[in-house]
């Protein structure tokens, strides 16, 4: 049980408090707070699915190493 405990609870909590406030530091919580789950992971994760389509690709890219925007 005291095992189970420490594993659950304490053993985290050296690794877990720097963090926390290294990350309040940057990002405060109580500026947070009006922001949904789904947007906090938006905005700290980006769209991890983005949708591209060819226009987005020829818009926002370079083309480099004898490629052209045709080919």
């Amino acid at each position: 049980m005291l095992m189970t405990e420490f594993c659950v609870t304490e053993s985290w909590f050296d690794f877990f408090f720097p963090f926390s406030e290294g990350f309040n530091s940057v990002f405060p919580m109580e500026k947070l707070h009006s922001f949904s789950p789904g947007e906090l992971i938006t905005m700290l994760c980006g769209d991890q699915c983005p949708q591209w389509t060819r226009d987005d690709i020829i818009q926002y890219t370079e083309p480099k190493l004898g490629f052209t925007r045709e080919r």
